[in-house]
């Protein structure tokens, strides 16, 4: 039988990168407003945008927040009907009561991932927006459930705390749905602390917004 991976404790922190981090605590330079150009926020961004193919990356406080202002730039009226995975972090339904909107919840499989039967009954005309959990790093069958989403021009955002650095169609950590969201977690695979929360997305005018 084959041993589950232990995902409870973090791995250490490079010398490197504990050699940064210390050279930044120096400099006092944390923030995004600390210089004129190539803050340090502003460099980890462009390496984000670039590691998951995204155009652009905008770091908040929280996987929370990423979640809320998503939903947020894309405009949703209140009361908006919101499909989520029915297996998700609490943040997740507590963003969308945030936004003012409303958690429909689908059903999810053994396997962790969206059941796509009951996903695509319930992606009705009632629904405005979908978000998807990629809960402990199964990811759900994303090509089925953007086929079904772009078929009724609902945008989808993606929950990827736990799955930052899969892979998908050749691609790495490549976001399928509009917006991307991602933290800084030491169950997120990928960084070693919780620093803040990433939110990766395509269109410029989502950016701006």
């Amino acid at each position: 039988m084959t041993l589950a991976p232990n995902v409870f404790d973090a791995e250490p922190i490079p010398e490197a990168a504990r050699a940064e981090i210390d050279r930044m605590l120096r400099t006092g330079d944390l923030f995004r407003y600390t210089a004129p150009h190539e803050a340090p926020v502003t460099l980890l961004e462009h390496d984000f945008a670039d590691f998951i193919g995204a155009r652009y990356a905008l770091a908040v406080s929280s996987c929370s927040a990423a979640l809320f202002l998503s939903l947020k730039a894309l405009g949703l009226p209140r009361d908006a009907r919101v499909l989520i995975p029915a297996f998700t972090f609490a943040a997740v339904p507590s963003a969308v009561v945030h936004a003012d909107c409303v958690p429909v919840l689908c059903e999810v499989g053994d396997n962790y991932r969206i059941d796509i039967a009951d996903f695509e009954t319930r992606l009705d005309d009632g629904i405005a927006a979908v978000i998807i959990s990629h809960m402990r790093g199964h990811t759900s069958d994303m090509d089925r459930i953007m086929t079904a989403c772009d078929a009724r021009g609902v945008p989808v955002i993606e929950d990827a705390a736990h799955s930052l650095g899969t892979t998908g169609a050749g691609a790495t950590s490549a976001p399928s749905g509009a917006w991307a969201v991602s933290v800084s977690s030491p169950t997120s695979w990928s960084m070693p602390a919780r620093a803040g929360s990433w939110s990766a997305m395509t269109p410029t005018w989502w950016r701006a917004r």
